[in-house]
């Protein structure tokens, strides 16, 4: 089943507006050297996914690798308000040009 393709009014923009419309069929010979310099321009470039799937594989892996080892090694927990250091003693001193310093002293936690 043949269509007629006539009463579309887009095809018939597009063909009216046809740069090649007016001109005589290619010989063989032409048509494959066009081909032939196509396919050469084509293979010159590399294909635009490869210039960007390396340097994200590679992020991809680094991200994949931080994840894991951070996994392996748990966050100590930090301690609230509501758990006060037990005993921690404070020595305050000033030294000569008048820096007052504070240190802290806690006790040994066992696990």
């Amino acid at each position: 089943m043949t269509r007629n393709h006539s009463h579309n009014p887009l095809r018939r923009l597009l063909r009216a507006g046809d740069p090649a419309a007016d001109a005589a069929e290619l010989a063989p010979g032409e048509r494959a050297a066009i081909k032939a310099r196509m396919l050469a321009a084509a293979a010159e470039r590399p294909p635009s996914a490869a210039r960007w799937l390396a340097p994200a594989a590679t992020v991809a892996a680094l991200l994949a690798l931080a994840l894991g080892l951070a996994s392996r090694h748990p966050v100590p927990p930090v301690p609230t308000a509501a758990e006060p250091p037990a005993a921690a003693r404070e020595i305050q001193f000033t030294t000569a040009n008048g820096t007052l310093v504070v240190w802290q002293l806690l006790p040994s936690q066992s696990s």
